[in-house]
């Protein structure tokens, strides 16, 4: 019994129980098939095209209202709202037909669990070769003269090349600018089992097949690039990752931090205390306004601009919750923004690690008391529901 044939079945209170269970056992039997590749790919197109749309009203209207001067201040609020909440129940029926697609446990909390643990037992058994004395590496060094999150990304050039080379990940973080006792002051080590190599026998990139350790350049002189950069998938999984996720490369990318985004026990006890006293809970919103340091690269954008986000996703929460409480996990290297944040608006529920720093100096960025601030605030902004940025 197909979907039409269900919705065309006129139960009235005068029909039998036996019939109503018939019902009920089919449609349970519909909600638990697994959807097709199309039916994700497609349902997950119609939410994007649906924002894009909302976006692009939302814009002519702006223009429309302060170019002609033709609609007055009241209607233009009026018609934005109105639009807003269409869009908002749209976007309820998407959730409820992504729910289809099977039980909440089901097929889609299955597949994301078991294809994150089988890259994740495919990046294990890179990273702990039988024999690391003659296994083939790749040299990464983390030397990089720039921030974290940039520090971040030639990870996960290296990691990536490393898996489409099948080599061992290397990691040489002597004299981190961040920590001089390298990336095991707060994380976990690529490896257990094997962190060594042989200078006598470096080869930089792209060096040959037969190269026991090849040197991974920076991006910017990276010469020729590995086919397995963002946003590039594996072949072999690329079917599954495409009807799990909307963006299959920024998973695939994931689970590279997964793998190597693991703290040291002070670290650990450090996030957990955290945790605890700011009383993270869900669902939140993490905003991280960025100003000191990318002042000449990006556009200045004031905080109206993205709580403007936070404020139409938290709209759409309360279809489901008319009492959702407002919450958000705030991150900024401006420590004004805290108290802007907190002046504007009273109603939400603002959650941060820091408060008071000296951020407009590279003396006091780039130390180990930074270094943790900022994993704190990665990790924290990682768990939010959803997330407001610019870059």
């Amino acid at each position: 019994m197909g979907f039409q044939e269900v919705h065309s079945l006129n139960i009235t209170s005068d029909q039998g129980v036996g019939q109503r269970s018939v019902i009920n056992e089919t449609a349970a039997n519909i909600y638990d098939c697994e959807p097709t590749l199309d039916f994700e790919v497609t349902r997950r197109q119609v939410e994007t095209n649906l924002r894009d749309a909302w976006f692009f009203f939302s814009d002519l209207q702006k223009q429309l209202h302060l170019n002609k001067g033709k609609m007055s201040q009241e209607e233009f609020n009026k018609n934005q709202n109105e639009g807003a909440e269409r869009i908002r129940v749209l976007q309820y029926d998407l959730w409820r037909l992504s729910q289809m697609g099977g039980k909440k446990g089901s097929w889609r909390e299955r597949e994301a669990t078991e294809l994150s643990e089988e890259i994740q037992r495919r990046l294990y058994r890179l990273q702990h070769p039988p024999d690391c004395t003659t296994a083939k590496k790749l040299l990464c060094d983390l030397d990089t003269p720039c921030g974290l999150g940039c520090q971040f990304h030639h990870l996960i050039h290296c990691f990536m090349a490393a898996y489409e080379t099948h080599r061992t990940l290397v990691l040489n973080s002597t004299g981190w600018r961040y920590s001089p006792k390298g990336w095991e002051t707060v994380f976990q080590p690529f490896s257990e089992t094997c962190t060594n190599y042989s200078k006598a026998n470096i080869t930089y990139w792209p060096g040959k097949n037969d190269s026991p350790t090849i040197r991974f350049p920076p991006s910017y002189i990276m010469n020729p690039s590995p086919n397995m950069l963002p946003l590039a998938i594996p072949r072999d999984i690329s079917k599954r990752l495409l009807r799990l996720h909307g963006n299959p490369g920024v998973w695939w990318m994931g689970q590279f931090i997964k793998y190597f985004f693991k703290f040291q026990p002070n670290m650990q006890e450090t996030i957990s205390k955290t945790e605890k006293s700011i009383q993270f809970e869900h669902p939140i919103v993490g905003v991280h306004v960025r100003r000191t340091d990318k002042r000449t690269e990006t556009s200045y954008h004031n905080v109206e601009e993205y709580m403007e986000q936070v404020e139409e996703y938290f709209a759409g929460l309360q279809l489901l919750d008319p009492n959702v409480t407002r919450r958000i996990y705030l991150s900024s290297d401006e420590p004004k923004v805290y108290e802007e944040m907190e002046k504007k608006y009273p109603h939400y529920k603002i959650l941060y690690h820091r408060k008071h720093v000296q951020v407009d100096q590279d003396i006091t960025r780039f130390t180990v008391t930074s270094l943790r601030d900022l994993v704190v605030d990665i990790y924290f902004l990682a768990r939010t529901d959803y997330i407001v940025v610019t870059f």
